[in-house]
């Protein structure tokens, strides 16, 4: 895949994204939003579609119980509000920064005229839309393990840096989601998820400081890197840094 490598904090992105930087628009403006910036609100019409330059956006749904539902994350190269806005149809989920995130933003009117009038622009869409329905396949091949062990794993694994890691090195992960996030993305109780940690960090495979997973074994994460999920690895790193144990 043609990712879109972007720095974060200092550190380089590697989720969810694609290279859309040939096809954003002359006519969208950029803007710097802050961390908890709303950009998509549920059952409600995008007024703008937005193009994700830098930094990682949480796609979550509220059920009528009040559960938030964890969707996705998306990374830079992504166009958020574009399957509503192409359908003109609401919002099926809340875009929030859980970042600081820099987009190029365009309303919605003039980004529907771009696409009849563009056909170069709307073959780029397509095949945007067509990567999107590519990484819901990894993701929903990753949901279907029935180990929670197994799919924690796998999920550490997309957050590793890029290229060859040494399995004599440790490899810091700064992963920025809570806990709670990451057992509803992963589709894993809470209570569950927090006993594998525990368990995780009693075998020796990882520790936990300051909010960061380190792996101390990575000779037990590499296997259960997902090849399916290729739309995670962007290139020049990724939430990861390593050092020698």
């Amino acid at each position: 895949m043609n990712s879109l490598a972007q720095m974060v904090g200092g550190d380089s992105v590697r989720v969810s994204g694609v290279n859309n930087r040939s096809v954003v628009p002359n006519q969208a403006s950029l803007q710097v939003l802050p961390f908890g910036t709303e950009l998509l609100r549920q059952d409600l019409p995008p007024n703008e579609v937005y193009f994700l330059r830098r930094g990682l956006v949480k796609l979550y749904r509220l059920e009528a119980d009040g559960r938030e539902v964890f969707v996705a994350l998306r990374a830079p190269g992504w166009i958020l509000g574009l399957d509503a806005a192409l359908l003109q149809r609401p919002s099926p989920v809340t875009a929030s920064a859980i970042t600081e995130c820099h987009v190029h933003r365009l309303h919605t009117t003039q980004f529907l005229k771009l696409v009849e009038a563009d056909a170069a622009f709307a073959c780029s869409l397509l095949r945007l839309l067509s990567e999107e329905f590519y990484d819901d396949v990894g993701r929903r091949t990753q949901l279907s393990t029935p180990a929670a062990r197994t799919r924690l794993l796998q999920f550490f694994s997309q957050f590793l840096p890029e290229g060859p890691v040494r399995v004599g090195k440790e490899v810091t992960l700064d992963i920025p989601l809570k806990e709670g996030d990451i057992a509803g993305y992963l589709a894993i109780h809470p209570s569950t998820l927090s006993k594998i940690y525990k368990k995780l960090e009693a075998e020796g495979v990882i520790r936990r400081h300051k909010g960061r997973t380190i792996i101390k074994r990575m000779d037990v994460v590499l296997p259960h890197v997902d090849p399916i999920h290729t739309a995670w690895k962007l290139p020049g790193g990724g939430f990861g840094s390593t050092s020698e144990s």
